[in-house]
């Protein structure tokens, strides 16, 4: 017998999905230059997640990262 999926329940999959670590590229250096704007010079990827405990974002460098060093 063929039975429909159960509904997903969304809110507990974002819930859960918050708690993963997830990687994030991000600007960590801008130069601006007067009278010509804007370049980025460096990007990065971080880790982040959010934290229930302590309700805020947590940040970190991917363990590559810290290998490379």
């Amino acid at each position: 017998m063929i039975r429909a999926m159960p509904k997903v329940d969304r809110r507990r999959v974002r819930y859960l999905a918050r708690r993963q670590w997830r990687t994030v590229f991000i600007p960590v250096a801008v130069l601006n230059v007067e009278g010509f704007g804007r370049a980025l010079v460096r990007w990065q990827h971080m880790e982040t997640r959010w934290s229930d405990k302590n309700a805020r974002r947590l940040w970190r460098l991917p363990a590559e990262a810290l290998e490379a060093h």
